[in-house]
């Protein structure tokens, strides 16, 4: 009863970070609002990110409540190390990244072994896109899929790569009765509701 009570409270925190966040990001469509205005409320809405993260590591009796099965290992951490893999529509049309904001520390991008240089292409690292140049290497390659490693200037959230992270935990409530106590951290901040794609998205959405 505890741990599903605990449950409920620390999910009950993010709600209520979820809707400052929606409001704060629905004052920013105001017309009247500008870009320095904009970049202030990206910037609540990336400590609101922060903090949820400690959110979905809430611990009770020294176990967290959302890690599956893995209750004595933080399920979430924070870095700005990102990786990811896209594909070009077309030459010379920016694709957007899945943060804005990056470090000044340099950008790899590889494709089929190959890594690229920045004549290849361009990156706005305010607004989060990269644009790949018509003429490039990458052209004449016929590279259509690549790998893009970046840096963030704040911190995005990654989750283990261990499958229990997802797991059941059930309990015994009377005799042949089991009930699941648990809820899964993937299942609520990554899948059904993906809270840190929300915040992430809004945030994206008020720096481009």
């Amino acid at each position: 009863q505890e741990w599903i009570n605990y449950s409920e409270q620390a999910l009950g925190v993010v709600v209520n970070k979820l809707e400052v966040a929606m409001s704060t990001a629905s004052q920013a469509k105001n017309a009247t609002v500008d870009a320095t205005m904009k970049e202030m409320f990206a910037t609540q809405i990336t400590e609101l990110f922060d903090s949820v993260v400690s959110d979905a590591n809430t611990q009770f009796n020294d176990k967290y409540l959302f890690g599956g099965t893995i209750t004595k290992q933080s399920p979430f951490a924070l870095t700005n190390s990102v990786e990811e893999d896209l594909t070009i529509s077309s030459l010379g049309e920016s694709i957007n990244l899945e943060h804005v904001q990056l470090n000044e520390t340099a950008v790899t991008v590889e494709a089929g072994g190959t890594v690229y240089d920045e004549t290849n292409f361009t990156i706005d690292k305010d607004k989060g896109t990269i644009t790949i140049l018509e003429g490039s290497q990458m052209e004449t390659d016929g590279v259509s899929d690549f790998t893009i490693s970046y840096e963030t200037k704040d911190s995005v959230m990654i989750f283990p790569d261990d499958s229990d992270t997802k797991g059941v935990l059930t309990r015994e409530i009377m005799k042949g009765d089991n009930m699941q106590i648990n809820i899964s951290g993937e299942q609520v901040f990554m899948e059904d509701v993906n809270v840190f794609n929300t915040l992430r998205d809004l945030k994206n959405a008020l720096f481009r």
